[in-house]
């Protein structure tokens, strides 16, 4: 796994259309959700950048390339650091980039998280989830289609990505 600062990495030209594979920002501070996440994404082709911190998902989105699609987690570490909060820090004043929110809230959390990025303009999905529907989302979200938010069918997926970490 690449060192998460190493800030070298380039892929490419910022143009999305010269690229051959998509760039996912993923904004994640759990390890081991982190780890698994930017794994799964990386053997499907995707190119990810991942940061623990929105102040690092904003460093990696300044130094560029911009990505194709932001994939941020709700609960972040930091006092009143969410992931619609560090969307809207990322995409302010650029051309609108597309945002997935993936969240474990549940209840009145859920709906206040729901509430959140629906406004934003971001979709949902619900923590666990099975890969293929965040893979659907993002090719969704680059394709500025209709984003998804969560539906009952979510919240008993099937090849959940899980919380150990080994």
């Amino acid at each position: 796994i690449r060192a998460l600062d190493d800030g070298a990495d380039m892929y490419g030209p910022s143009d999305a259309a010269a690229r051959d594979v998509a760039i996912v920002l993923l904004l994640e501070d759990d390890l081991c959700q982190g780890m698994a996440l930017q794994s799964v994404l990386q053997s499907q082709g995707y190119k990810v950048r991942w940061a623990r911190t929105p102040i690092q998902a904003v460093e990696m989105f300044l130094e560029g390339p911009i990505p194709d699609v932001i994939v941020a987690d709700y609960f972040l570490s930091g006092p009143e650091e969410n992931g619609v909060n560090a969307y809207h820090a990322l995409t302010y004043g650029y051309e609108k980039v597309p945002g997935i929110l993936i969240t474990a809230a549940a209840g009145s959390d859920l709906l206040k998280a729901t509430g959140e990025a629906v406004k934003a303009g971001m979709g949902v999905i619900i923590k666990p989830f099975a890969i293929d529907q965040l893979l659907a989302a993002i090719e969704e979200a680059r394709e500025h289609e209709a984003l998804p938010v969560p539906t009952a069918q979510r919240l008993v997926p099937a090849n959940q990505i899980g919380t150990d970490c080994a």
